[in-house]
C-alpha cells in the first residue's frame, strides 16, 4: 500500500490505530513518510500517553492517570523538572528499565565529601541529597549534584562506628551510643514550626540539632538536606540485643532474637509486637535482617528466613488484628526446583564492555533440576514488594532466591517449589557486601554487591522462563 493511499484512512480511524501501536512501531512509521511524521508529531501527546499506557507504565489506575503531572507524583524521583511530554515520558520509562536490564548507560561520579570509609548509604531522588554514616561514627548528608558540598552533618561523638541508618520518606532513623533508636525527620516538612520539639525527644538530640544547624546554617536561610529530632525510641534492658531495623514508611522496625517492634512514625508510638520469633534451632542466633510489607514482616536468621503476619494492620477481611503467627519458613529443607540458574558474574568468556564506564555480564544459563537443595548459608537480606507478591531472599555466599506469587504459597494454593527461581554466582568465595532494590509497579529488581562485582537481578524473571 503506498503512502497516499495509507494517509487516505480517516484520520481518526488512522490514530486509533496508532494510539494500539509499541514505541517500536511508532518510530518506525516515523521514518517512512513526511505525512506519517506530521500527523504523529501534531497528535503527539495523545499517541505516546497510549504507548505509555500500552507498554504497562501506568502501574496505578490508567483511567485516574491523566496528566503528566499525575505520573510526576506516582514516580517523583524518575520525573523532576520539566518533563516535555509523553513521548519524553515514555523515552525516560524506557531508559531506566534499559539500564535496570544492564543495556543502558551507565557512568561513575566520585562523591568526595561523603569521606573515605562510608559505612551505609541511603539516597534521595526527590530531594537531591545522599545520606552516609562514617565508620569512624556520624553522618554526613551531601548534594546529590554537587559530590563536594556537605548540607548536614551530625558528628562523630554522637553516632557509633558503623552505625546502621534506615530512611524513607523524609524519616531518618539510627542507633545512638546509649544503643536506643532515634527518629529524625527533614526540617523542610515543617520549616515554620521548629519548636516545640516533639514530647518524645530528649535533651541530647535537641542539643545535636541546635550544634548541626547552626554549623551548617546559610545566608539563604536554606535547610534542604537538614534534619531535626522527632522521636527517641527506647527498649527496655531485656531486649538491648536489638540487631536489625527497617524503616518502611509509616512504619519502623526494629528485630531482637526474640521480638519483632513496630512503631507508627507519625505518632511515635508502639504499634504493636512479634513475640516467640523462630524456633528452638534459631534461638540465641543472631538475626542479620527484618524486612516489612504492608501485610507482612520478614526476619533472617543465620540459616532460615521467617515471614509472619503484620499485628499492627487489620487482616485481609477487615476483620480486625490478627497478626503475629508465622506464615512462611525458608531454610536448607525447603524443596526448591525446577527453575535454577548459575550466573558467573564477571567470567572473562562472558563479559563483554557495557555503555559508558559499565560492565555486563550476559545472562546465565537456565538449569531444570528436579530437585535443588540449597546449601547451608547465611541468610543475610530478604526484600519484598509492597504487596508482598515477590520475595527476594539474599545468602552471605552470593545465592539469590526469588519467590513469585508469594502470596499464593503462604495460601496454599500453589506449590513453593514451581514458584523459587534460585540463582549463584558461582563463585564460592563470592561473598555478599551489600543488598540494594527497586520497586516500580509490578517490577521488582534486586541488585546484589559481590565481592568480585555488582550484579543486578530482574525478579520477572520467572514470569519470563
Amino acid at each position: 500500500m503506498s503512502t497516499s493511499t495509507f494517509i487516505s484512512i480517516p484520520l481518526e480511524i488512522f490514530l486509533l490505530i496508532l494510539q494500539h501501536l509499541p514505541v517500536s512501531s511508532l518510530t518506525t512509521l516515523e521514518a517512512t513518510s513526511k505525512d506519517i511524521q506530521n500527523v504523529i508529531f501534531a497528535h503527539e501527546d495523545v499517541i505516546y500517553r497510549s504507548a505509555y499506557s500500552l507498554h504497562g507504565f501506568l502501574h496505578s489506575n490508567p483511567q485516574s492517570l491523566t496528566t503528566l503531572e499525575d505520573i510526576r507524583a506516582e514516580h517523583p524521583q524518575l520525573f523532576q523538572g520539566d518533563i516535555g511530554g509523553w513521548k519524553t515520558a515514555c523515552k525516560k520509562r524506557f531508559l531506566l528499565e534499559s539500564s535496570w536490564s544492564g543495556d543502558g548507560p551507565s557512568s561513575f561520579k566520585r562523591h568526595t565529601a561523603t569521606g573515605e570509609r562510608a559505612c551505609r548509604l541511603k539516597v534521595d531522588e526527590k530531594h537531591g541529597f545522599i545520606i552516609n554514616s562514617v565508620c569512624e561514627g556520624g553522618l554526613i548528608v551531601t548534594d546529590i549534584h554537587e559530590p563536594n558540598r556537605v548540607l548536614w552533618s551530625l558528628g562523630l561523638d554522637y553516632m557509633w562506628p558503623y552505625s546502621h541508618i534506615e530512611y524513607d520518606n523524609g524519616y531518618l532513623a539510627f542507633s545512638n551510643r546509649s544503643r536506643s533508636f532515634e527518629i529524625w525527620r527533614l526540617a523542610t516538612i515543617d520549616e515554620h514550626n521548629l519548636y516545640p520539639y516533639p514530647p518524645s525527644v530528649d535533651l541530647a538530640q535537641i542539643r545535636a540539632y541546635v550544634n548541626a544547624d547552626t554549623q551548617h546554617a546559610t545566608e539563604n536561610g536554606d535547610t534542604r538536606g537538614h534534619f531535626k529530632p522527632w522521636a527517641l525510641l527506647d527498649f527496655t534492658p531485656d531486649d538491648r540485643r536489638v540487631r536489625a531495623s527497617r524503616l518502611v514508611y509509616p512504619t519502623f522496625a526494629a528485630a531482637s532474637c526474640e521480638t519483632v517492634y513496630l512503631f507508627d512514625l507519625p505518632s511515635s508510638r508502639l504499634a504493636g509486637t512479634i513475640k516467640n520469633l523462630g524456633s528452638s534451632s534459631t534461638a540465641h542466633r543472631w538475626i542479620s535482617y527484618v524486612e516489612l510489607s504492608e501485610r507482612y514482616v520478614f526476619v533472617c536468621w543465620s540459616g532460615s528466613m521467617y515471614a509472619y503476619r503484620r499485628p499492627d494492620v487489620p487482616d485481609e477481611a477487615g476483620e480486625g488484628f490478627k497478626g503475629g503467627e508465622c506464615v512462611f519458613k525458608l531454610n536448607p529443607a525447603n524443596h526448591f526446583g525446577p527453575w535454577s540458574m548459575r550466573v558467573d558474574a564477571l567470567d572473562p568468556e562472558n563479559a563483554w564492555e557495557g555503555r559508558g564506564d559499565a560492565v555486563m555480564t550476559r545472562p546465565g544459563k537456565v538449569v531444570l533440576e528436579e530437585e535443588y537443595r540449597l546449601q547451608p548459608n547465611i541468610f543475610s537480606a530478604v526484600h519484598a514488594t509492597p504487596d508482598a507478591s515477590t520475595v527476594v531472599v539474599a545468602m552471605d555466599n552470593g545465592t539469590c532466591i526469588i519467590i513469585n506469587d508469594f502470596l499464593s504459597v503462604i495460601r496454599g494454593e500453589v506449590d513453593e517449589g514451581n514458584t523459587i527461581v534460585t540463582i549463584e554466582t558461582g563463585k564460592d568465595s563470592s561473598l555478599l557486601r551489600y543488598i540494594a532494590y527497586d520497586c516500580v509497579g509490578d517490577r521488582f529488581t534486586v541488585a546484589l554487591v559481590c565481592t568480585y562485582s555488582p550484579m543486578i537481578v530482574d525478579a520477572q524473571l520467572r514470569r519470563r522462563m
